[in-house]
């Protein structure tokens, strides 16, 4: 999800959301911090009356308007948009479909810091891990200037283990490109295998293993390696044409989830930007603004920080 203002960056996310991460840009975000977050949305949407319109910034494939659409109803009318820098083909990427209970627009190409919007146009403006890709100061002033009355927005968290172990994946798929050069070394065996390509695998693989029983979350590698080894086991019956083509398309999707890590990394706010957040929203006449965070797990860790601000509808 993206609000960004770089240039090679929709790209970049429009395949990335495309894919179906639909909770946060990671590469395994864990399963019960994405069942509260889910609660704390459903919440935010029921407490909206009848006629409300939401304003979803960096609404990547629609997960947070597929939540609101949950609690729409006959006594429950509400509107939706989505902004997203990157571009949006409503039914092909989100698969949402407006009702007579719920509209739907998603608009495309939309920098979250620059909102085609009028001032206090929405009820209640939301982002989740996605307003923090765009200019923060400026994407802050834009969501305060056309919300009416709330902004609810979930960011990355600098200090959050979510972000220290999906921020060790660029260095891990250079590693496994460079300096291991497994994906050459499949490409070697597609073509013609060896007792010498071989055993180059099954080295490559050894090294795998050890670097993962050194990492706190070792799931990304484990993924790599074992998505390579299924197909190199289905040499046979690939073909050297198909299964190259597989390994060149695994090697591509790997360099773009690497520069996304580092976008997210770059992305992940501290506790400067969150004092700066309250101070834009206190300056743009929100008499209540809380910063709270995202735990999860049986000893909590940090996923991300809520932003939660009100004001009156009218001054």
């Amino acid at each position: 999800m993206n609000g960004s203002s770089e240039t090679k960056t929709p790209d970049l996310w429009s395949d990335y959301w495309r894919s179906g991460q639909l909770h946060a840009c990671t590469f395994d975000f864990p399963e019960d911090a994405r069942e509260a977050i889910a609660a704390r949305w459903r919440k935010e949407f029921s407490a909206l009356p009848s006629g409300a319109t939401i304003l979803d910034v960096a609404t990547g494939s629609g997960a947070l308007i597929a939540l609101a659409a949950e609690v729409a109803g006959p006594d429950r009318h509400l509107s939706a948009t989505g902004v997203d820098l990157a571009e949006i083909d409503q039914l092909k990427d989100t698969g949402l479909t407006a009702s007579a209970e719920f509209d739907i627009t998603f608009l495309g190409g939309t920098d979250a810091a620059r909102l085609p919007f009028e001032d206090r146009q929405f009820t209640l403006v939301v982002s989740q891990f996605g307003l923090e890709y765009a200019d923060f100061e400026s994407a802050m002033n834009e969501a305060c200037r056309v919300a009416k009355a709330k902004i609810v927005a979930l960011m990355h968290a600098a200090e959050s283990p979510v972000v220290r172990q999906n921020g060790l994946i660029p260095g891990q798929v250079h590693w496994l490109r460079s300096e291991l050069a497994l994906f050459d070394a499949a490409r070697e065996h597609f073509q013609k295998a060896t007792d010498k390509t071989g055993n180059r695998l099954t080295e490559i693989s050894a090294a795998i293993r050890k670097k993962c029983a050194s990492l706190e979350n070792p799931d990304f590698l484990v993924s790599v390696s074992k998505y390579v080894g299924q197909l190199l086991g289905r040499s046979a019956t690939l073909g050297s044409g198909q299964g190259l083509a597989f390994l060149d398309a695994m090697e591509a999707q790997l360099v773009i989830h690497a520069d996304l890590m580092t976008a997210l990394i770059e992305a992940a706010r501290s506790e400067a930007d969150l004092a700066l957040a309250r101070d834009i929203c206190a300056a743009a006449g929100y008499n209540s603004v809380n910063v709270s965070g995202e735990y999860f797990g049986r000893e909590p860790q940090l996923v991300g920080h809520w932003l939660s601000a009100e004001r009156e509808p009218h001054d």
